[in-house]
């Protein structure tokens, strides 16, 4: 090591299995990494033993080196994880050549990999009972994620987004377990007060020609939930979550999305109910509002014909189903086209205890379908209803 060589900005010392490691940094840059060992002599510790670390070896020098180095840095820093009868030994050493150390408050693994990583209120990331660096916090969450799989690139940026905002890596893990923390997966919250909501005139969307001229026929400005949706991109296939009281008009807000999809050949409308009489119920309304424009068929339970005698048509532009009908579809091979709208009313279900997991189930698999068909995700809307998720 060149005499220009030991001079350095930080010299960080860290207690490991029983010595100390060296690092030296200048520019932030790592310029070697040493052992040092301490011995007793008359006048308090000394270096007994300094060896400079190699990719393969230890490359001994003598102590007087390390004293030398320790003159020429800049400030000495020792890590507040070395104990502190190892730290008063080591600033009882320096002193003896008139030197002095700062304990500081550094990242465990940075010092355990030879590297001087400090830390702020500001930048450390709790894991456990201990905080370190955000740059060991996001190796560890890509080592994660790893392990997960399935995650685009926009998720991971997000959850690393979520990392800094909160400073606590196991929150952000357990998201990845499915322990779902509502402050970290609500993206927006809207004020649903009717005073806060402009209406917005039918006349005014932008919808397939004979969608908005039905449309027209029947109102002149949409309800307030109605109005929310179109403002927040449901008529540019965003993805929605409405929670809205009985009889204000959420059902709607599934149909304008899947409409008008449908007839910009976008892809079929799917639409789920939990409830057999639910889905007669609301096949019989678009058959009598929308047959005029499109094929609508019924899916529920497991048989492909209806009580009426009349089958199941997966080649139809709506298809109406309950959750296990269309779910029992997917599991026998049964192929459901290009479903450019899958809309999940009563999605509340996914708390109940008897039939939750299997509506979990079922999204997942449409899920898999839709981006089977699609050649990724994106292709397909999703809207989901309830008039009471109260943990949005």
């Amino acid at each position: 090591m060149s005499r220009q060589a030991a001079r350095v900005e930080t010299l960080f010392l860290h207690e490991g299995q029983g010595e100390y490691l060296v690092v030296a940094q200048r520019e932030g840059e790592r310029l070697f990494r040493a052992v040092l060992d301490l011995k007793e002599t008359s006048a308090g510790p000394r270096p007994g033993r300094f060896r400079i670390k190699t990719d393969s070896d230890e490359e001994p020098r003598a102590p007087e080196e390390f004293v030398e180095i320790a003159r020429r840095a800049e400030r000495i820093r020792i890590s507040q994880q070395t104990a502190e009868r190892a730290r008063a030994e080591l600033q009882e050493m320096l002193s003896g050549y008139q030197l002095e150390a700062t304990p500081v408050r550094t990242c465990r693994l940075c010092a355990n990999q030879w590297r001087y990583g400090p830390i702020t209120e500001e930048t450390a990331i709790k894991t456990g009972t201990e905080y370190i660096c955000r740059d060991c916090a996001t190796r560890e969450l890509e080592r994660e994620l790893s392990f997960s799989g399935g995650f685009s690139g926009a998720a991971e940026e997000r959850l690393e987004e979520l990392l800094f905002e909160v400073g606590d890596l196991d929150r952000i893990v357990d998201l990845l377990q499915g322990e779902l923390d509502p402050e970290l997966t609500k993206f927006d919250e809207i004020s649903a007060t009717t005073e806060d909501i402009p209406d917005v005139p039918v006349s005014d969307l932008s919808l397939h020609p004979d969608l908005q001229a039905l449309l027209e026929d029947r109102f002149d400005t949409l309800l307030p939930v109605q109005s929310l949706a179109v403002e927040h991109g449901l008529l540019d296939d965003e993805d929605q979550l409405v929670v809205s009281a009985t009889a204000t008009g959420k059902t709607l807000v599934g149909e304008l999305a899947g409409l008008n999809r449908l007839l910009r050949g976008e892809g079929k409308l799917l639409f789920l109910v939990p409830l057999v009489a639910l889905a007669n119920q609301k096949e019989e309304d678009f058959q009598a509002e929308y047959g005029h424009l499109a094929d609508v068929t019924i899916r529920v339970g497991a048989s492909r014909i209806r009580e009426d005698g009349v089958a199941f048509e997966p080649d139809a532009d709506i298809i109406v189903g309950t959750y296990e009908g269309i779910d029992h579809a997917l599991r026998t091979g049964r192929n459901l086209g290009n479903i450019g709208t899958v809309v999940i009313d009563e999605v509340h279900t996914l708390q109940d205890p008897e039939r939750g997991h299997r509506l979990d189930g079922l999204i997942s698999r449409l899920k898999y379908y839709t981006e089977q068909r699609q050649g990724g995700p994106g292709g397909t809307q999703w809207i989901y209803l309830s008039a009471t998720v109260g943990n949005t």
